[in-house]
């Protein structure tokens, strides 16, 4: 049953030290992607012996998995830096830079498994602007609205985001306060560490609907640990 997997690892003798771990980190998008492709029978799960022969079987399915390289958690390290020297500005542009990025990686996951998309599709599908993907487009893709509250107060961020971005330094009398003002005074009603707080509070919400509307995530996960203790114990 593992002839497969053992010549891959013969052909890569660099991989062969690391064999489990590569399979091990793997395993999860593996058993999920044949779960949506209904190559594991649902009812024949209980047998960690049945998936792993399965997943033996499919390995080719290694090459259609997709990975991207993820920047938003170190605009996020930036933001709070930004934050400890109180450059308000810069936290309020690099934290909505952070939720557009994370709205849109769950658009173009969703799209693509549950719409059938090609991955220039979801792109032109995300070009749309920030609201509609917070608003209508979401009830549609995300079969809901994201809390009234959260999708309010991302809202008002992004629209800081877009006046600090479009500022304008026009001059006023000295009696007058700059416009330069007014933006900070909304940045701290929201509350810094609230505005800080927010990227973590969208993605979790996002984490749940992809949850709901994929469940076989979370059963290939409980599938993984069971088909990595069957493999630790039969290589005893």
């Amino acid at each position: 049953m593992m002839d497969k997997l053992d010549k891959i690892f013969e052909e890569n003798p660099e991989l062969k030290e690391k064999s489990y771990e590569f399979l091990y980190e793997l395993m999860p998008f593996i058993i999920e992607s044949l779960l949506l492709s209904n190559k594991i029978d649902e009812t024949r799960t209980d047998d960690p012996k049945y998936v792993l022969s399965v997943i033996v079987q499919n390995l080719d399915v290694i090459d259609s998995l997709r990975h991207g390289a993820r920047i938003d958690r170190q605009i996020m390290e930036a933001a709070k830096e930004a934050a400890e020297i109180e450059r308000v500005p810069v936290v309020v542009i690099l934290v909505a830079t952070t939720m557009e990025h994370i709205i849109n990686l769950f658009y173009r996951e969703v799209l693509e498994k549950r719409f059938y998309l090609s991955s220039d599709e979801a792109t032109e599908a995300i070009k749309s602007n920030f609201q509609t993907k917070l608003g209508w487009l979401m009830q549609i893709v995300g079969e809901s609205k994201l809390p009234d509250e959260l999708s309010k107060r991302v809202k008002q961020i992004t629209d800081l985001r877009n006046a600090y971005a479009h500022y304008k330094a026009i001059g006023v009398s000295l009696n007058e306060k700059d416009k330069s003002e007014a933006l900070l005074n909304q940045a701290k009603s929201i509350g810094i560490d609230v505005i800080l707080n927010t990227p973590h509070e969208l993605e979790q919400e996002l984490y749940s609907k992809y949850e709901d509307l994929f469940p076989e995530r979370e059963l290939a996960r409980k599938l993984s640990e069971k088909v990595i203790d069957f493999m630790s114990k039969n290589e005893s």
